[in-house]
C-alpha cells in the first residue's frame, strides 16, 4: 500500500514539507561524510578517573567502623564496630577485629567518634542500665497521690480524666 510513496517522519504531520528544497543525493552523502569524520570517540579511560570518596576524618581517627557487605537480616546494623586502628597506608587500613589484625580497604570504613576519657584515648565501656524490679517500680509511700481531680468510668471500664476550665 505505500510502496513507491514518501515516507513521512513525525515532525511532517506537524509543518508541511517545503517541496522547493530538493536534496541532492551525492551532496548529502559527501554531507554525512564530513559530519561522521569530524566525530571523536571518548576514550573509555576518561570514565573511570574518578577517585572514591574518603572522609578526612578518617585519617586521624584512632577507631573505625566497617561496613558488613553480606547480605543482612532487616534490621541489622550496616556497620561492625567500633574497631581500633592499628596502621595506615594509602588504600588499607590495619585494625583490630575481635582481638585478631584485619587489612581492610579504605572503601569500606568510616572514622568513629568516641568520647576520650581523662586517663587516655580509649573509649569509655558503655554504661549498663539499671535492672527494673517490681520494689523500684512502686511510688514512694511519702508523696501522696492526687486526689483533687476527679477520675470518670466509661462503659468499657477506662478511667478518664476531664481538665476543669475556670
Amino acid at each position: 500500500m505505500v510502496y513507491g510513496s514518501s515516507l513521512r517522519l513525525p515532525g511532517e504531520f506537524f509543518q508541511p514539507m517545503d517541496t522547493s528544497i530538493v536534496l541532492d543525493p551525492t551532496k548529502f552523502v559527501h554531507k554525512l561524510r564530513d559530519c561522521m569524520s569530524s566525530l571523536k570517540p571518548v576514550p573509555t579511560s576518561a570514565h573511570c578517573k574518578r577517585s572514591p570518596f574518603v572522609q578526612k576524618d578518617l585519617l586521624t581517627s584512632t577507631h573505625v567502623f566497617l561496613c558488613i557487605d553480606s547480605l543482612r537480616k532487616s534490621l541489622e546494623p550496616t556497620y561492625s564496630g567500633p574497631h581500633e586502628v592499628l596502621a595506615r597506608q594509602e588504600k588499607t587500613f590495619r585494625i583490630k577485629i575481635n582481638n585478631k589484625e584485619a587489612v581492610v580497604s579504605i572503601d569500606r570504613l568510616k572514622p568513629a567518634f568516641l568520647w576520650v576519657t581523662d586517663t587516655g584515648s580509649t573509649p569509655s565501656p558503655p554504661v549498663q542500665p539499671e535492672k527494673l524490679t517490681p520494689a523500684s517500680l512502686e511510688l514512694p509511700t511519702s508523696a501522696p497521690l492526687k486526689t483533687t481531680e476527679e477520675f470518670y468510668t466509661t462503659q468499657s471500664g477506662r478511667r478518664v480524666r476531664f481538665h476543669k476550665y475556670s
